[in-house]
Order: structure tokens, then sequence, then C-alpha cells
């Protein structure tokens, strides 16, 4: 996971996205711009890792082998 992220810039004036090679806009030529990191599936990762954290934590309930925790522990 985040091996596929990409490097790009977002025009300030216009909001036309570019490669990080240029220095201008190719919309309007503006030399105003940000530069971002983008993870396509992003939210899919963090569905999966949530989902599999789920997931562990269940198995640990239903096998008994979690902390125990209060006084009597």
């Amino acid at each position: 996971m985040g091996h596929d992220e990409r490097t790009d810039r977002e025009c300030s004036v216009c909001g036309t996205t570019f490669d990080t090679a240029r220095t201008t806009c190719p919309a309007c030529d503006s030399q105003i711009y940000r530069t971002r990191t983008r993870t396509p599936n992003a939210r899919f990762n963090l569905l999966f890792v949530m989902a599999l954290a789920g997931l562990e934590a269940t198995y640990n309930v239903v096998t008994g082998q979690y902390p125990k925790e209060g006084p009597g522990a």
C-alpha cells in the first residue's frame, strides 16, 4: 500500500492538474500552483485496513485472547 502515490501540481487560478515537469499551467499559463501527493486507492486502502482490524478484534474476542482489564485481572 502506498506505492501508487503520485505527485502532481494543481493550478491555484483555474484548478487544472498538470505534471510536475511543467512550471506553468497548460490551461491559463499561471505560475501559481500547489504540489499535491495523491494516492488513487486511499479510500479502498483505509476501508480494507479497518475491516481487517475489525476481523482480528472479533477473532480475539471469540477465542478469548484479549487482555483482561479491571480489578479481577
